[in-house]
């Protein structure tokens, strides 16, 4: 695996170069290429290690032939501007029913629990990248009155539970332990395996969270994604 990295950085900018350099080679693979797996300020590309040995010279080995491969595109390679879609709307419940940590965040901030749920619905978040879980996507920013440390010990967190910590904010498709401060849930699910594109949300688009009562939530068919007859 080649990992090319842009610094330690959460940066929208520099993701935005990630995304780039990961949309030139899914349109422009290189023989025995795998995998692009994008993420904040990095990239790694999976290859085939057999596969391209059996094509190199004799002089090279795999690695160099795939750096030198992949740092030769990148001065050509520009960075996506203003390519970001519509964001996709997804409804939350806040509800305290759903034992979220509105409360506790609301002690820790001093913020009202109103005052809460308004700063978090307000802003688009770019999903930077996927990953701690198939469908997870790493969100921001959240404003900055937000912004928490993850709890020092995990919790048991629900499918469809909208987290806070640090700058990001996120969705958890599915039952896990997580550390980041849960301030609602949403009845949408993040990830069906059995669909063709299995994650609800991909690194490079934007998402808008707007709330819902608990009876709208009730109603809705929870963690069932909107038009997908097979879920």
């Amino acid at each position: 695996m080649l990992l090319l990295s842009f610094g330690n950085i959460i940066n929208r900018k520099t993701n935005g170069q990630i995304m780039a350099i990961a949309k030139h080679f899914s349109l422009h693979p290189f023989f025995g290429l795998v995998d692009i797996i994008p993420a904040y300020s990095s990239i790694a590309f999976s290859f085939n290690l057999y596969a391209i040995h059996r094509q190199v010279n004799a002089g090279t080995t795999v690695f160099n032939w795939v750096q030198q491969h992949v740092e030769a595109h990148l001065p050509n390679i520009s960075t996506i501007e203003d390519d970001t879609p519509e964001p996709i709307e997804i409804p939350v419940c806040y509800d305290p029913a759903l034992s979220n940590d509105l409360a506790a965040i609301s002690l820790a901030t001093g913020l009202t629990q109103a005052d809460i749920i308004s700063l978090h619905t307000a802003p688009n978040y770019y999903v930077y990248m996927l990953g701690f879980v198939p469908g997870f996507a790493y969100m921001g920013e959240v404003n900055t009155v937000l912004e928490l440390p993850r709890k020092n010990r995990p919790e048991k967190v629900n499918a469809g539970a909208v987290a806070i910590a640090g700058k990001q904010t996120g969705i958890y498709p599915s039952h896990s332990f997580g550390g980041w401060h849960v301030l609602g849930h949403t009845p949408v699910k993040m990830f069906i395996m059995r669909n063709e594109h299995p994650c609800y949300l991909k690194a490079g688009e934007e998402v808008k969270f707007y709330p819902i009562t608990l009876a709208e939530y009730l109603q809705m068919e929870p963690y069932r994604q909107p038009n997908t007859p097979d879920s």
